[in-house]
């Protein structure tokens, strides 16, 4: 049975393969295929919760690192759990779902959406 999901993208690699690429280099990669794919909403999705995520905890970490004494510490932290995010978010995106954080998702999903859909991103 052909997964639903496959279906031709604007630069030609398998979506799967493309919404993990999204993540690899964080927000940058989220520009980078918001840009270019036209034609798939998964990829579309990914992309921008990359952006928005990774965007995010860059400037929290930001903010983080400017808080004198524990702010290294604090930077550390969120840096782990940003890693953690980033391996999980990959993961998610190559065995082909729509993987949800929360706020993000809704945000990501609204935006990847917004033309004709093919498949249903509930899972």
């Amino acid at each position: 049975m052909e997964d639903e999901r496959e279906q031709e993208t604007s630069l030609g690699m398998d979506e799967s393969f493309e919404a993990l690429l999204c993540y690899t280099l964080g927000w940058v990669t989220g520009i980078v295929f918001i840009v270019m794919e036209k034609r798939s909403a998964f990829v579309r999705f990914h992309a921008m919760q990359s952006l928005a995520t990774f965007l995010l905890l860059s400037v929290a970490m930001a903010f983080v690192l400017s808080i004198p004494r524990f702010g290294f510490l604090l930077a550390s932290f969120l840096w782990l759990a940003g890693v953690a995010l980033w391996v999980i978010l990959i993961w998610k995106a190559y065995r082909g779902l729509w993987f949800r954080l929360p706020v993000i998702g809704n945000f990501a999903d609204n935006f990847a959406n917004k033309g004709p859909r093919r498949g249903s991103p509930q899972e």
